[in-house]
């Protein structure tokens, strides 16, 4: 297959296909591997995570809570529920869901709390 098919047969850039090759003819098998991608950077610095992680430890809670809490009491950039729940689960805090019987499963919402990681 010529370059261009190639490209078109994975869905990339023709410069994908030239860096493969390179990469193919400089090292071989190995020379496909990527590696690992880091993404993107934190947004809170470590003091602010830490400042998170003994709130959670203190009180509890869900992510909503603990990112009003800490807005009311320090100057932290604001985030969305999301990263909030990743740093969580990085400083290994896990979510549990509250089920409830059956009458009340249509009504309740599904509500989330953090709790320390046994």
């Amino acid at each position: 297959m010529t370059l261009q098919q190639t490209a078109n047969e994975f869905h990339v850039h023709l410069n994908s296909i030239d860096a493969w090759r390179q990469r193919w003819n400089k090292e071989g098998l190995m020379g496909l591997d990527e590696g690992h991608h880091t993404g993107r950077k934190h947004k809170w610095t470590a003091e602010q995570q830490a400042a998170l992680k003994s709130l959670a430890q203190a009180d509890g809670g869900s992510a909503n809570s603990l990112l009003r809490t800490l807005a009311q009491t320090e100057s932290l950039p604001a985030i969305s529920q999301k990263p909030t729940r990743r740093y969580l689960h990085e400083m290994h805090f896990n979510y549990k869901r509250y089920r409830y019987s059956w009458p009340f499963k249509k009504s309740m919402h599904r509500k989330l709390s953090a709790r320390p990681h046994e």
